[in-house]
């Protein structure tokens, strides 16, 4: 596809707006149409720039970079289609989660795009600073060069500040998707442990009471009973609550155990942010960091619900090791 095709549908993405600003501030795809504006002003630029400079670049590559232009041209289009159809569901319930998704993508693609098309970017300004050599003074191409330089060297910081936003943002969302995750669990076995625990105490209530009423019975012959059948349905109707008893213990245990186990993840997670943030810039103290908490997420601490083996290297206060670890030695 030609740059100039890609261009005229380019300024009629521009000139289309997505906005829907009658929405409200906080409904509204503002956001969305201006990184829409700012993504097709950067790629008009771009498509006007290899119409220029057609003659000196390789016919394979720059029909692969049209072909390249005029595919983020559909992602577009495809989004403001996707935005045009939600911006008529306003009532759903699912309109501010689908809005956010579809103002996350826009924003995505533009920084996808700028970052993809950097050599394109790059070798289009070589191109033309060479078509100029013949024409200019030794002087001129000398500043000439070591503003392109300059340029291409703010460029791969913006590039590089680029990627470790989207690496915070992934980092983040991970953080928050995995702490939800197993908050959500740990309720769950906390409801579980608590309906256990009321059948614990309802067995045992009936356990005692069926006790009681049979040490009675049995403590008050006088005499050698006529059969033994009916002590002995008791007794086994008694080993019966016992162990239906110890079942609701063990299930109860469990429960109450799983509890723990995932609130002492949740937990080190939510310091997991404050620690890093401790450590600034320094990206060997944050990798040793992300590492140590890895382990001790998936490292349970002793609940006293299970049995567990003595030699056992589970702590109580993992994230407390962490820091100590990380603290500079005297």
């Amino acid at each position: 596809m030609s740059p100039q095709t890609s261009t005229n549908s380019l300024e009629n993405l521009r000139n289309f707006d997505m906005s829907h600003r009658q929405l409200g501030i906080a409904a509204d795809f503002a956001p969305a149409e201006d990184q829409k504006n700012a993504l097709c002003d950067f790629l008009i630029g771009l498509c006007a720039d290899l119409l220029k400079a057609n003659q000196w670049i390789n016919p394979i590559l720059y029909d692969e970079w049209g072909r390249q232009i005029f595919a983020v041209v559909e992602q577009i289009a495809r989004i403001r289609d996707e935005i045009q159809k939600i911006a008529q569901q306003t009532n759903s319930s699912d309109f501010p989660n689908n809005r956010k998704a579809q103002v996350d993508n826009i924003v995505g693609l533009n920084l996808r795009t700028r970052i993809a098309f950097l050599p394109c970017r790059q070798s289009l300004d070589l191109l033309t600073l060479q078509a100029q050599l013949g024409s200019v003074p030794l002087s001129e191409m000398q500043n000439k060069a070591s503003e392109s330089l300059a340029a291409i060297t703010a460029t791969q910081g913006q590039v590089d500040q680029i990627l470790l936003n989207l690496r915070t943002s992934a980092n983040q969302k991970l953080l928050a998707d995995s702490t939800a995750a197993f908050s959500n669990l740990a309720t769950n076995h906390s409801a579980a442990a608590g309906k256990w625990f009321v059948a614990c105490a309802v067995v045992m209530a009936g356990l005692l009471v069926f006790a009681v009423v049979f040490a009675f019975e049995f403590f008050g012959f006088t005499k050698a009973p006529d059969s033994w059948g009916p002590i002995a349905s008791k007794i086994i109707l008694l080993a019966a609550f016992t162990l239906l008893f110890r079942v609701c213990l063990s299930k109860y245990n469990a429960e109450a155990n799983l509890t723990i186990i995932y609130q002492h993840r949740v937990a080190v997670l939510q310091q997991y942010r404050d620690f890093e943030n401790s450590i600034a810039q320094d990206n060997e103290a944050k990798n040793h960091l992300r590492l140590e908490i890895a382990k001790y997420i998936f490292t349970d601490p002793r609940t006293g619900y299970l049995s567990e083996p003595s030699g056992s290297e589970l702590s109580f206060s993992p994230a407390v090791q962490v820091m100590d670890r990380l603290a500079p030695k005297p």
